[in-house]
């Protein structure tokens, strides 16, 4: 991943403009639409991508994001889940500071 896109997408999830879900890259509908953290990932890289509103990164597009699988899966989890791997999802501003630690 280039160090501009890096700094773009920490900056969109610490912006406050995204609304956070969990179990997809996005949901919409006519009012507002939430975002995982990868889901802000493609939304900042097209935000007119119509294929966000479903399922997940395909491992074509993680090597042209420049993302590992191992770290998309890490995020993933962060976002999503709570429990085993992690006491409670995270919030974007989390997920941010953990990916410029990574990365």
């Amino acid at each position: 991943m280039t160090p501009e896109l890096k700094t773009k997408w920490c900056a969109a999830l610490r912006s406050g403009e995204y609304k956070q879900c969990r179990g997809r890259l996005k949901r919409a509908n006519q009012h507002s639409a939430s975002f995982c953290c990868l889901g802000v990932l493609r939304h900042v890289i097209d935000p007119k991508d119509r294929e966000a509103d479903h399922g997940d990164l395909t491992n074509r597009q993680l090597r042209e994001f420049g993302l590992p699988h191992e770290l998309a899966f890490m995020l993933m989890m962060m976002n999503d889940w709570n429990g085993e791997f992690y006491d409670d999802p995270r919030t974007f501003p989390q997920i941010a500071d953990c990916r410029e630690e990574k990365l």
